[in-house]
């Protein structure tokens, strides 16, 4: 086994203890203001809240996607974008949970933004959880409302240095929600799905790695043809050797040059981007024509890897579904019931599904057709 590989081992093994900091210690005081507990949230501030917590806000990009993995039916109020009141209408279905829970966030307040102190407040939620940055702005939006607020943050990734931190932030909103177990079973599904990955490409020898290409990443609610990044979980953690560099700004984008150079013999197209990535292909065709993904057609479409902050249940579905395409002799599962089973580790008891999903968003995983490009 080589280093890395042991590294990443490692290192999950030592997430269900490393994510125990959020620590939630009793208030002595009693005080019905104060609140019955105190934790220490993702930003390192100590909030009181009260012992049983029933209702919560989510606002922020990433809030209401980590609490709708644990108990969606709690939620009384959301920011615009979740309730679709902003934002694209188009692309609303792109973030994953808003299809698992439509009905439920249909149900919740609208509460415009975070500094909609009056709406917020008039839900009488327990708790609001934001991803909104900045100690003193978290202060501020406790104050004006009178609710206390728990720090979150959006910008974690599924990567070797970050899975500690994303597990911390699930265990601080088990425990702000009394659901100590729900956060075990999410880490620990999580774990074993990069300890399976970390498996099989183990197993892989030198000629399974292949270079990869994905486009259409969205970042700033848009993306296209040329917006990749060098930072991407499904070929990091699989058999794809990523052509773009990766650098501190990700997504970015990159040079027709560069892809031409690197010629990838295989291309992912990211389905929050897909129309517009069809439009350039053909509209670039003269230059972009003699890439060996293209030339070969070796084109596939992946589920969305962002919208209104990072998928992460469709990010481990595509790192699967990579896998399987670019080296289907070692990936030996059924891709269609893995994406199912991790929708289920994500959203427990729902009807969410790989097949419903990408009816919902008009694409899914799989090949694309070379008259739709070509």
């Amino acid at each position: 086994m080589n280093t890395k590989a042991l590294a990443i081992i490692a290192v999950l093994i030592l997430i269900v203890a490393g994510a125990a900091v959020a620590v939630v210690v009793m208030n002595d005081n009693g005080s019905k203001d104060a609140g019955d507990r105190t934790v220490t949230d993702i930003r390192g501030r100590e909030v009181t809240i009260p012992n049983d917590v029933k209702k919560v806000v989510c606002v922020s990009a990433g809030a209401l996607r980590m609490v709708s993995y644990f108990d969606i039916d709690r939620v009384v109020g959301v920011d615009s974008m979740d309730k679709g009141t902003s934002g694209s209408a188009a692309n609303y279905n792109l973030a994953v949970y808003r299809v698992a829970y439509a009905d439920e966030i249909k149900a919740a307040t609208d509460v415009g933004t975070a500094s909609s102190f009056k709406e917020i407040a008039e839900t009488g939620a327990d708790v609001i959880f934001t991803t909104t940055e900045g100690v003193e702005v978290l202060d501020n939006i406790q104050a004006k409302t009178g609710i206390p607020v728990i720090g979150l943050r959006a910008e974690v990734y599924f990567d070797l240095d970050s899975l500690q931190t994303f597990s911390k932030q699930l265990k601080l909103i088990g425990q702000v929600l009394k659901m100590d177990s729900r956060a075990d079973q999410l880490i620990n599904g999580i774990q074993a799905l990069f300890v399976e990955l970390e498996n099989y490409r183990l197993s892989a020898s030198a000629s399974d790695l292949q270079k990869a290409y994905v486009c259409g990443l969205m970042t700033g609610m848009n993306g296209n043809f040329y917006k990749t990044t060098g930072h991407y979980l499904p070929f990091s953690y699989t058999v794809g050797l990523n052509i773009a560099p990766d650098i501190a700004q990700s997504p970015y984008i990159i040079s027709q040059k560069d892809i031409i150079d690197q010629d990838p013999t295989y291309i992912f197209v990211d389905d929050a981007n897909y129309a517009s990535c069809m439009t350039t292909m053909k509209t670039d065709k003269a230059i972009l024509g003699s890439i060996s993904a293209i030339a070969n057609e070796k084109v596939y479409s992946l589920l969305p890897y962002k919208y209104y902050n990072t998928n992460y249940e469709a990010e481990l579905i595509n790192c699967f579904a990579v896998g399987k395409i670019i080296a289907p002799g070692i990936y030996d599962y059924d891709l269609e019931k893995k994406a199912n089973e991790i929708f289920q580790l994500f959203f427990p008891g729902t009807s969410m599904t790989l097949a419903s999903y990408s009816a919902a968003i008009g694409h899914g995983i799989g090949y694309i057709d070379p008259s739709e490009y070509k």
